[in-house]
């Protein structure tokens, strides 16, 4: 499953390996839900809903 990475993070078995913030990465579900619960990362499908709305909330507020 793919998801956004909301906060830098190290992978639990590769420490050298980081996740920098607002990349794409990939884990299985049950580490997906763990990660959420976590703050550390958002679903790609919750990203994609919520970004064109920030944009056109913003556009409003500019008119």
């Amino acid at each position: 499953m793919r998801v956004r990475v909301l906060k830098e993070f190290r992978d639990k078995d590769d420490f050298s390996r980081v996740y920098k913030e607002g990349s794409i990465a990939s884990f299985d579900e049950d580490r997906v839900k763990y990660l959420v619960s976590l703050g550390l990362v958002e679903s790609t499908k919750e990203s994609e809903t919520i970004r064109p709305t920030r944009s056109n909330t913003k556009g409003e507020n500019n008119l």
